[in-house]
């Protein structure tokens, strides 16, 4: 179920989306992955149910758990790509 269903089911029986988002190796971006409380548990009008939506996939680590930096040739302090020393 998409997020726009997911808050228009709320609203018609009268009770508040709380939405939230997370990333998931399994469900769609878009869609929801789980709600709290869960779907036929009892609610009074009016309250909030949290209801989490698919980001897609985590972004995988870089490996060995460090961010590339870039190269610099010897020489360029700043990183522009000029030799400093001219």
């Amino acid at each position: 179920m998409t997020r726009a269903v997911a808050q228009f089911k709320l609203h018609q029986v009268g009770l508040l989306p709380s939405v939230t988002g997370a990333a998931s190796d399994d469900v769609a971006a878009g869609l929801v992955v789980s709600q709290d409380p869960e779907a036929g548990a009892s609610a009074k009008r009016g309250d909030s149910v949290l209801v989490v939506v698919s980001s897609g996939p985590a972004a995988p680590a870089p490996a060995g758990g460090e961010v590339a930096q870039p190269i610099r040739a010897p020489g360029d302090d700043d990183g522009d790509g000029e030799h400093e020393g001219d």
